[in-house]
């Protein structure tokens, strides 16, 4: 066996005198760039292992296996480090997997739940279950999306203030752990489906929020408006699949409530971005599609967009639906001017640069939001079951 200078790969009594001057020392760690003829003995036949080994079989060369050696090679003990290394670091892996999947985001989908709540089903246990199941699937399926994202935007997470933190960007895992993860999570979230009582429906929807949010994801986010008109539908899907999940009539006041709130809330969301891309590099053009000085226009239009959502809640109390699901219906009049300070609240917030990247989590979170929530609730239980 030749194996660059050395006399027994295997063994560890002889070397080249040019190597040291002690004959009996064990060989020292070093970089091999050659390639060397396998006559069948191993090379890790005394403990040995060299790293970066690609051994190519005799099929593939004339005189017999092919050993390419790229890397350094070391002791067992050091080999034996290094495996329990890389078990350790597969193991850290899967925290940052679970991260990189946004757990926290998965409160955005409790949407699912607002369809039964307002038809009064709430103490119905085969809707409450229904909406669960909706709500694990729709989980599922936006952490597949959120992981997509990663992968494709990596290297602009990388440059952006906040979201270079993200697991992917960090390094924490590797692309290739992400993609192993979206197709297992895809096919739970649709095969859960079938548990419900009309999977054609929630197919329907689940169907199309991939649809949506893939295009979102490669194409319409870097268009100016279409991104945000993009993200309120993407919400409001999830509201359209609680429907289907509990098998709800759709309400098309509902529908054009929630296309309103979504908007101003997606608005608020691009604002916080431009704003900090601006504040943090002053560039001309910032936050994909909108430049520096459209920051106003987003502003106003999302504020217009938080009143048309308290203007269709004053339409909805005096319309006949309201007065089929409440005994005292003019209470509702009260949710009006929660909606106004609501929105205006997040808005205000925003202008401030208070606003993180995400306002429904952050309404989610936010205690005065969840005291204004709790009203709203209150205020209709009251016009319900009053005497």
């Amino acid at each position: 066996m030749r194996c660059c200078g050395w006399a027994n790969c295997a063994g560890r009594s002889r070397r080249p005198a040019s190597c040291g001057s002690n004959p009996g020392a064990e060989p020292p760690a070093r970089h091999f760039a050659q390639t060397v003829k396998h006559d069948g003995q191993s090379l890790a036949a005394d403990g040995w292992s060299l790293r970066g080994i690609r051994i190519l079989p005799p099929s593939m060369h004339a005189n017999g296996g092919v050993i390419s050696v790229g890397t350094d090679a070391v002791g067992p003990s050091e080999a034996r480090n290094a495996a329990k290394t890389t078990g350790k670091d597969r193991a850290m892996a899967i925290p940052a997997i679970i991260r990189a999947m946004r757990p926290h985001h998965w409160l955005k989908n409790g949407l699912v739940f607002v369809p039964i709540l307002l038809n009064h089903d709430v103490f119905d246990p085969h809707a409450f279950a229904y909406g669960a199941i909706a709500f694990l699937s729709f989980s599922l399926l936006a952490s597949s999306i959120y992981l997509l994202n990663d992968i494709v935007d990596v290297e602009a997470d990388r440059r952006h203030p906040t979201k270079c933190k993200r697991p992917l960007a960090a390094g924490e895992i590797t692309k290739a752990q992400a993609y192993a993860m979206v197709p297992g999570l895809m096919i739970v979230a649709f095969g859960l489906a079938w548990f419900l009582p009309r999977p054609d429906l929630y197919l329907a929807a689940l169907g199309a929020y991939l649809v949506l949010a893939l295009a979102y994801l490669f194409f319409l986010k870097r268009k100016l408006l279409v991104d945000v008109l993009g993200l309120a539908a993407l919400h409001t899907l999830r509201i359209l699949a609680g429907n289907a999940a509990a098998d709800i009539p759709l309400s098309s006041w509902l529908l054009a409530f929630s296309m309103f709130l979504f908007l101003s809330l997606a608005l608020v969301k691009r604002y916080a971005e431009l704003r900090i891309t601006q504040d943090q590099s002053g560039l001309k053009k910032a936050g994909r599609g909108y430049h520096a000085e459209d920051i106003e226009a987003l502003s106003q239009l999302g504020m217009a967009s938080g009143c048309t959502c308290a203007l269709i809640m004053a339409l909805y109390v005096d319309s006949a639906a309201v007065k089929e699901l409440y005994r005292y219906p003019q209470l509702i009049w009260l949710v009006c001017p929660i909606v106004l300070y609501q929105m205006a609240r997040i808005w205000f917030l925003a202008r401030r640069g208070q606003m993180p990247d995400d306002p429904l989590v952050f309404m989610i979170r936010d205690w005065r939001s969840q005291l204004m929530g709790a009203v709203v609730v209150v205020i209709m239980v009251s016009a319900s079951v009053l005497p």
